[in-house]
């Protein structure tokens, strides 16, 4: 289920794209999965309800749902705030940070640029 949140948005749509590729499934189909993929009431599901569910609005709403939480500029934006936001605690605190922190936080901006270069997102 996606929420909307744009750290969730890789897996998300990794997960979802092999629905989107299909050629199996109709549009309307895809919609429907589509659909069903979001948490209720959650900021994504809002934006994927205010589409009526016809094969003319899939792409629309995709490309919606690719804007609002998959662009690469905002995900990378987070997570070099993330890692900022480590360091600053770190400084106000004193206290060391368990480095596999840091680790953590470089390996999502490098999964990002990976995906980037597949075309995933």
């Amino acid at each position: 289920m996606f929420s909307g949140d744009p750290k969730e948005y890789l897996t998300f749509w990794s997960i979802f794209s092999k629905s989107h590729v299909s050629e199996e499934l109709t549009a309307i189909d895809k919609f429907q999965y589509l659909y069903q993929s979001m948490e209720p009431d959650s900021k994504a599901a809002r934006l994927i309800s205010s589409f009526p569910i016809t094969a003319e609005n899939y792409p629309k709403a995709v490309e919606q749902l690719k804007l609002r939480f998959g662009r690469e500029d905002l995900l990378v934006q987070i997570y070099v705030h993330d890692l900022l936001s480590l360091d600053l605690k770190n400084a106000t605190t004193g206290k060391n940070a368990p480095l596999r922190y840091a680790r953590n936080k470089i390996k999502s901006i490098g999964k990002l640029r990976a995906a980037h270069k597949r075309k995933i997102c």
